[in-house]
């Protein structure tokens, strides 16, 4: 037996259960700090969302919510689920993207909403991803969940000139686009939006077709639209001031 009072062990057995306690509070308020400090420098790097727009995107003034950069991390909802990679520009590309075209090869700027972007889909089985669409082609991702085509429009205005490309496609998805394209607010975002029935963009990489090899024009293939279109100012929807001009029925 110990000579040791038995106080005096009960003493020494508190102190050790007192640092034993104190160091794991310390601990454990040392990993929630950085816990929530990662959080928000970095959010999409550690966990997994099904809310795409929230998770991959950020505010942005005048779009409503623009896609964040450099970010990696599994979208899931549901039984969707896919790894998402978005670049130094927002894209679902890869990180090595330049706005200048590579020579020799077609380069196609592609504008569109979650089905462009990707949805539940892995970064290798985009149709952007060479081996989904199997050409030499290089194809831009410049999809954007939840976007509308005014968004893409202006998107494009903002970021998508700065590329160097051969050709722009709108995406455009009768679904749904035609709401969001009137609506004022999405998602609990503020967003512009189209006044009109009718939506026609022409020359939307310049002025004119000189400045860009890139002209493209939208129009409704419907009748009521047809007559409202014939009711706008002619000089806005001429396509022979932009002689490689594209035409997109948006129904």
């Amino acid at each position: 037996m110990s000579n040791q009072p038995l106080p005096g062990k009960r003493a020494k057995l508190k102190k050790v259960f007192f640092r034993m306690g104190a160091i794991t509070i310390g601990i454990g308020i040392a990993m929630l700090i950085g816990e929530i400090g990662l959080r928000l420098l970095q959010p999409a790097r550690l966990f997994s969302s099904g809310r795409e727009r929230d998770f991959f995107c950020r505010f942005d003034p005048e779009l409503g919510w623009a896609p964040l950069q450099n970010i990696t991390a599994l979208q899931k909802k549901g039984d969707l689920s896919g790894l998402v990679h978005q670049n130094k520009y927002g894209l679902r590309g890869p990180d090595d993207m330049q706005l200048n075209k590579t020579a020799g090869k077609r380069r196609v700027l592609v504008l569109g909403d979650s089905y462009a972007w990707g949805y539940g889909v892995n970064q290798t089985e985009l149709f952007s991803a060479p081996k989904v669409h199997g050409t030499n082609d290089e194809i831009l991702n410049f999809g954007v969940s939840g976007y509308g085509t005014d968004q893409e429009y202006l998107f494009y205005q903002r970021d998508g000139i700065n590329f160097v490309v051969d050709e722009v496609v709108v995406a455009f998805n009768p679904y749904n686009n035609v709401a969001h394209n009137l609506a004022p607010k999405q998602y609990g975002y503020l967003k512009p939006y189209f006044t009109s029935a009718v939506l026609i963009i022409t020359a939307v990489s310049g002025t004119s077709c000189a400045k860009s090899d890139v002209c493209w024009a939208i129009h409704w293939n419907d009748v009521e639209a047809q007559r409202a279109l014939q009711r706008q100012d002619r000089r806005n929807t001429d396509l022979r001031t932009c002689p490689n001009a594209t035409a997109w029925a948006l129904t």
